[in-house]
């Protein structure tokens, strides 16, 4: 025999009506299917079956008529139910709560009406054979009970093990709604609602979910599992998401993620354009491979990332840290970095340790006043990136490409550049003491006013930097005595 229980309990003001009867759909029992009263006006065939939740948005008896979706007349609901084989089953509603009057069972064929249940008789206990049934539910609050509220919504929620998972209750840990009735409420108002704003769905199993637009604002996701999930437009603004599996996430184009706690979940190929992840935490996410097109990573913490082979082209991360990130063949085309610090980890004696950026695609991107103190940037293509006032003091610049990008005043200091393309490049009051410059290529660079006190400009056998029309007017040569003169190009005049 099958037992029916009502637990309710107020989700943003709504009641809630469990009538429990089998285990829920899916391959996990904490998320059951679940079908609205919009469903059912929408089309009139569906029907509730054993392991499917039924959410009607029950009006108050005295509500003023609309015509928005409804099953039934003013002031009721209807949960259309299909039965497949004979069952045995026991109804209960809670006659303390004044949500609902009266509930009655019939049979379509016929028009049959099996039971009542009311505050004096709040259960019933039926054979049900194979058939189609409809559940009624009349309101029993008013509006102004409701404290103005136009509707409460009602679950019917199947809920009772099968004698399969019965059995195993014994030896095995099940998530099912009464074991877990708080999760399983916070999923079912986020599937219905749209919204779960400060929600509890530590560990939820939100496989394949289609979350899109959904409201989940400072939920609590912890080791949530939202892989396959649609994230798209969803709002995870101050979310806690840290372990949660994101990975082969449909998509978080244009998801809301600000101050979200993303630290060390893996988002490895996600889709995140145009998403907003203002000061998210980061640190330890796995970034690899990821599109994060023309998304807003301003004051966001990257410590540890990966984010190798990574797209963030366009993106904003002004004032990020991106201390110990990996960028390694990352493509940072367009991206906004001022302010950012990108440096590696610190060695016991304070200095920086070289962080890998080798091969990394920071074409035309934005990093005046970036800290890129020892990076590794070897073979990197910085061409037309902007890097004023950039600190680069240490860096690895073997063979990278900075032709025509915007270096004025910059910080080089001891920097490794040989063979490194700065033709057409604007280095204009720039700090190269120390710089290694061998076989680079400086043709056409503008170096007026540079310092570059000690820098190695020629190797016996690499060969001389190319300085063809450079413009070295001002700047301090290399033994730190001399200042080139007005109209030095090519030379130190």
């Amino acid at each position: 025999m099958k037992t029916f229980a009502t637990h309710p309990r107020s989700m943003m003001l709504a009641l809630l009506l469990s009538l429990l009867t089998g285990c829920g759909g899916g391959s996990d029992p904490a998320i059951p299917k679940a079908l609205t009263e919009h469903d059912f006006a929408a089309d009139p065939s569906l029907r509730l079956e054993a392991g499917s939740v039924g959410v009607t948005f029950l009006e108050a008896k005295d509500a003023v008529p609309t015509t928005s979706d409804d099953t039934g007349v003013l002031g009721t609901d209807e949960f259309p139910l299909r039965i497949a084989e004979q069952t045995k089953s026991t109804f209960t509603m809670d006659a303390a709560d004044d949500t609902i009057a009266m509930v009655k069972l019939i049979r379509l064929t016929g028009n049959e009406e099996l039971f009542v249940l009311n505050t004096s008789q709040p259960s019933a206990t039926v054979t049900l054979e194979p058939g189609a049934y409809k559940l009624v539910v009349y309101s029993g609050y008013t509006t102004a009970q409701a404290g103005g509220e136009t509707s409460r919504a009602v679950f019917l929620e199947d809920n009772t093990p099968t004698p399969t998972q019965a059995a195993m209750t014994a030896s095995v840990t099940r998530k099912s709604v009464l074991a877990a009735p708080v999760l399983n409420f916070a999923y079912l108002q986020l599937l219905i609602a749209r919204t779960c704003v400060k929600c509890d769905l530590r560990s939820a199993n939100l496989v394949g979910s289609n979350l899109s637009g959904a409201d989940l604002t400072g939920a609590d996701l912890t080791g949530a599992n939202l892989t396959f999930s649609d994230l798209t437009n969803t709002d995870l603004t101050g979310a806690i998401l840290e372990n949660a599996k994101l990975s082969d996430a449909r998509n978080l184009v244009k998801a809301k993620l600000k101050g979200a706690d993303l630290r060390g979940v893996n988002l490895s190929g996600v889709k995140l354009y145009n998403a907003d992840l203002i000061g998210a935490k980061l640190s330890g996410a796995n970034l690899l491979g990821s599109f994060v097109y023309d998304s807003n990573l301003t004051d966001a913490i990257l410590i540890d990332a990966i984010l190798v082979d990574a797209n963030l082209y366009k993106s904003n991360l002004k004032g990020a840290i991106l201390f110990g990130a990996n960028l390694s063949i990352a493509n940072l085309t367009d991206v906004i970095l001022t302010g950012a610090d990108l440096t590696g980890p610190k060695r016991s004696d304070g200095t920086v340790t070289s962080r890998n950026m080798g091969g990394v695609n920071l074409s035309k991107a934005e990093l005046t006043r970036a800290n890129l103190e020892s990076a590794y940037l070897y073979d990197a293509n910085l061409a037309g990136a902007i890097l004023r006032d950039a600190n680069l003091i240490n860096a690895i610049l073997n063979l990278a490409k900075l032709n025509g990008a915007k270096l004025n005043g910059a910080k080089l200091n001891g920097a490794k550049l040989p063979l490194a393309d700065l033709s057409g490049a604007d280095l204009s009051g720039a700090k190269l003491i120390g710089a290694v410059l061998w076989d680079a290529d400086l043709t056409g660079a503008i170096l007026s006013g540079a310092d570059l006190t000690g820098a190695t400009l020629e190797d016996p056998i690499a060969g001389k930097a190319k300085l063809d029309k450079a413009d070295l007017s001002g700047a301090r040569w290399i033994d730190g005595v001399k200042v080139c003169s007005r109209g030095s190009i090519g030379a130190c005049l």
